[in-house]
């Protein structure tokens, strides 16, 4: 038993909590671990605050989007 959350199994906000890291945020750079918010699309991962921070204009880049607009 978990001598800080006094569980079995550490839930993911408990310090003791084992995290399996996923992949790499393709922003950041930093470790996706399945313990924190994130977005997986085409085997790319990302944080969720990261994306957060995005314009579209970048999400529409970053996915490789093309924005049209009749003229």
């Amino acid at each position: 038993m978990c001598d800080i959350c006094h569980q079995r199994t550490c839930p993911s906000a408990c310090p003791n909590a084992r995290v399996m890291i996923l992949g790499r945020c393709d922003i950041c750079g930093d470790d996706v671990t399945d313990a924190e918010e994130r977005i997986r699309t085409g085997g790319r991962y990302y944080h969720y605050d990261c994306l957060r921070t995005l314009t579209p204009e970048q999400w529409l880049d970053g996915f490789g989007a093309d924005y049209e607009k009749e003229e």
